[in-house]
């Protein structure tokens, strides 16, 4: 029976991926010239369908700015993307490698995600790239830990990416994420070191549901700090969250997949 679930819940996933993909390439049709991406309020839509096919009871503690800042996040899992996604029109900073998942790296660029290689000099691209992303009114997800981790957690922060925000001078809001099953840190969520993607998204398929906390804190203001500082005062705000969260997430608000 458990397998036959499985098998369903897949096939949910797949519908909802192939749906993706040809409302993607319908809008690309008809997209005038420079436009990167199709209307926020599809990509929304979609991420909040994959985050109900694979049965993700997300939570938010807080309410995200209307106006557009960069959002910096822990990062447990590839589901990150459709969580956040969910809330709202977002742009993400993303690894190079995720541009080459079949399907899913060619949505992940059409709904205007900026890839960054490791180690490579491309600091002018990028920033013109996030400073277009937040132009058209979209929040800008960085992960800067640069990789994920257990959710046990949270990294330190590479400056690299605050050096941008802090030339701009756009506030930073900080977001904490925690994936648990029945009140524990969920063993089923995270996706690290040698981790398959499909054989991640058939664990989390056999799961009877995992829930997502989102801590929104509160912004954190630059005043003239170093990237270095606000490196170290955004992992320390998340590190606050999380253990806010751990005491107060059955009484968070189930908003985020909805719609």
């Amino acid at each position: 029976m458990k397998a036959l679930r499985t098998f369903w819940r897949a096939l949910v996933v797949i519908h909802y991926i192939i749906a993706g993909l040809l409302l993607t390439l319908g809008v690309a049709l008809f997209q005038r010239p420079g436009k990167p991406h199709p209307a926020p309020g599809i990509v929304q839509w979609w991420h909040s369908r994959i985050c109900r096919a694979l049965h993700l009871n997300v939570r938010l503690q807080g309410e995200l700015p209307r106006e557009p800042m960069f959002i910096v996040s822990n990062h447990i899992s590839w589901m990150d993307i459709h969580v956040l996604g969910a809330l709202g029109p977002l742009c993400f900073v993303s690894k190079w490698e995720v541009r080459n998942w079949p399907a899913v790296g060619w949505l992940a660029e059409r709904a205007g995600t900026l890839f960054i290689r490791r180690g490579a000099g491309q600091t002018d691209e990028l920033r013109r790239g996030m400073v277009e992303r937040l132009n058209q009114g979209n929040h800008l997800v960085l992960f800067p830990e640069g990789t994920t981790t257990n959710g046990t957690e949270v990294r330190p922060f590479f400056p690299r990416l605050f050096a941008i925000a802090q030339e701009t001078g756009i506030p930073l809001q900080p977001l904490a994420l925690r994936y648990s099953q029945a009140g524990e840190l969920s063993q089923a969520a995270p996706f690290i070191g040698d981790d398959l993607l499909v054989p991640s998204i058939v664990r989390i398929l056999e799961q009877d549901g995992i829930d997502v906390d989102i801590h929104v804190t509160e912004p954190l203001i630059q005043c003239g700090s170093d990237r270095k500082t606000l490196a170290s005062n955004a992992r320390a705000a998340i590190l606050n969250a999380l253990q806010d969260t751990r005491k107060t997430s059955p009484a968070a608000d189930d908003v985020a997949c909805q719609g």
